[in-house]
């Protein structure tokens, strides 16, 4: 489907996409002809959606969109993809041949700008929220973007 009818359908300008893919902020699963209509697959579509939104929300997008090359759908439950600011550890140097550190021995500390992300099934989410390694969120159902994309796709 031409990149155009996807923004008119998803509400976003079609030029703003053009600047990201420039960028690399947004790549394409097929290359382009010159002089002809940039064309999206289906895959594209639920990464430009994902991507759409998270730029409403915001979120960096030269961090976010790395997130969103391995989206995957689950067949029992409804998925989510959620981005989390990430939480790291800093674990103190030893000696060589010295008692090790152990995970839960550094100091926890938040790089600004560092993501991270996951597929969760719905039954999950809520513990996955609720963990203390993170203290924001975007949370996309990833069934609900499908069904937007699917509602006008050709």
């Amino acid at each position: 489907m031409r990149l155009s009818a996807v923004c008119d359908h998803l509400d976003f300008s079609k030029q703003t996409v053009g600047q990201w893919i420039n960028r690399g902020i947004f790549k394409v699963d097929q290359e382009t002809k010159p002089g002809s209509a940039r064309q999206l697959t289906f895959k594209d579509a639920m990464r430009l959606a994902i991507l759409t939104k998270a730029a409403n929300a915001n979120l960096p997008l030269n961090e976010v969109h790395s997130h969103l090359n391995h989206l995957t759908a689950l067949k029992d439950q409804k998925a989510f993809l959620v981005i989390t600011d990430a939480l790291l550890e800093l674990v103190p140097a030893t000696e060589r041949g010295g008692k090790g550190s152990k995970r839960g021995d550094g100091v926890k500390v938040y790089q600004e700008g560092a993501l991270t992300s996951d597929v969760i099934k719905a039954s999950e989410l809520a513990d996955h929220l609720s963990s203390p390694n993170h203290t924001i969120a975007l949370v996309v159902c990833l069934d609900t973007v499908e069904a937007e994309i699917k509602s006008f796709w050709r």
